[in-house]
C-alpha cells in the first residue's frame, strides 16, 4: 500500500526572486522591490513565491533592472539566477589560496564545466592567463572555439598531459611567469600529470572529482616543488563565513556582469506559468522533461523562468 510522505521540500538551490514584502524584523537590509540571490543552499527555488529569512537571503546590489534576455541597461535574469554557486566557487578560488598578478598562469581541467568558464571569465579582468584542459572527444573543437571565445589564453586535450612536448610547451607559454594555481574536477591520473605542469609554489585546489578515481599527488612535487594541495566546497565558506563577507563577493561576480566581461550560461529557459488557470498535469509534465534534461546530461543548466 502506498503510503504518502508526511511533508514535501521544494527543490532547486540557486534562483533570483524580487522582494514583494518585508516583515518587521527583516531589519533595513531589504525593501520591496530589491533582487536577491539564496545565502545557503537546499532553500528551494523551484517555486513562484516564498518565505524566507533575512539572514538566509543576498541582495544583488547595483541592479535597477532585470529582464529575460538582458538589454543595455539591465542584467539577464538567468546570469543572476546562476551566480552562486559555479561563478561564486571561480571567484574564491581565484582569491583564496595563492596572491595572482597580472600575466600569472592558473591551469585548470573540466575546463568547459560550470565552473571552468566561470574561471575563464573572471581571471581575465585580472590579467590572469588560464591554460585550459578539455577532454579529446568528439566536438572538441566546438568547445575549444566556445572557451576561446570567452577569453582561454591556451586550451590542451588531456591526452596530450603527461608528455614531454607539452611540458616543453606549457614552458614556453609561461616563460619567466609562474603557473601558480591548479583547479581540478577530475582527479585521477590526468590530475596527477596537470599537477606537474605546476611552478614551485604551486597550489593544487579540488572542488569536484567526476571520474571518481583517487586524486594521486607523488612525493617528488612535495619535497622538491613544495606543491600543496587544497579541497574547497563553496557551502563550506558560505559557512564560515559573515553576510558581509558574502555580500562583497557577490558584489563582485555582479560587477564583472555589468561590464559585460561574463556571459550566460548554456541553459534551457522552463517557462513556468504561476496563473491560476495553469494546468497541474502541464506543469508536472514540463517539470519531469526539466528534470530529465538535467540527468541526462549535455543540455546545459535548466532554468524555470517563473511567469
Amino acid at each position: 500500500m502506498d503510503v504518502p510522505p508526511k511533508s514535501s521540500t521544494v527543490g532547486g538551490n540557486e534562483g533570483v526572486a524580487k522582494v514583494i514584502k518585508v516583515g518587521l524584523r527583516a531589519g533595513a537590509n531589504f525593501k520591496v522591490g530589491d533582487w536577491v540571490v539564496m545565502g545557503s543552499a537546499g532553500l528551494g527555488t523551484w517555486r513562484s513565491h516564498g518565505n524566507f529569512l533575512a539572514k538566509d537571503l543576498t541582495k544583488v546590489r547595483a541592479v535597477e533592472k532585470m529582464t529575460e534576455g538582458g538589454d543595455s541597461s539591465s542584467l539577464d535574469v538567468v546570469q543572476l539566477a546562476t551566480l552562486t554557486v559555479n561563478p561564486c566557487t571561480a571567484w574564491r578560488m581565484l582569491r583564496d589560496f595563492r596572491a595572482l598578478s597580472e600575466g600569472d598562469y592558473i591551469i585548470q581541467n573540466g575546463a568547459n564545466s560550470g565552473v571552468g568558464e566561470a574561471v575563464i571569465q573572471l581571471a581575465k579582468p585580472l590579467g590572469v592567463k588560464t591554460i585550459n584542459i578539455i577532454r579529446n572527444r568528439p566536438g572538441h573543437e566546438q568547445v575549444a572555439a566556445r572557451l576561446t571565445k570567452l577569453g582561454a589564453t591556451h586550451i590542451l586535450t588531456d591526452d596530450q598531459l603527461g608528455k614531454l612536448e607539452t611540458k616543453e610547451l606549457v614552458k614556453s607559454w609561461v616563460g619567466k611567469k609562474e603557473v601558480k594555481l591548479a583547479f581540478n574536477c577530475v582527479g585521477g591520473k590526468p590530475t596527477t600529470e596537470m599537477a606537474r605542469l605546476l611552478s614551485k609554489n604551486g597550489h593544487l585546489i579540488t572542488y569536484g572529482a567526476m571520474s571518481r578515481q583517487p586524486l594521486i599527488l607523488p612525493a617528488s612535487l612535495q619535497i622538491f616543488k613544495n606543491v600543496h594541495a587544497s579541497g574547497f566546497w563553496l557551502t563550506a565558506w558560505n559557512d564560515s563565513h559573515t553576510p558581509a563577507e558574502r555580500q562583497e563577493m557577490i558584489d563582485g561576480v555582479v560587477s564583472v556582469m555589468k561590464k559585460g566581461q561574463f556571459e550566460e550560461v548554456e541553459c534551457t529557459r522552463n517557462h513556468w506559468s504561476v496563473t491560476a488557470t495553469a494546468e497541474s498535469k502541464v506543469l508536472e509534465e514540463r517539470l519531469l522533461e526539466a528534470v530529465g534534461r538535467a540527468a541526462g546530461g549535455g543540455h546545459g543548466k535548466q532554468v524555470f523562468v517563473m511567469e
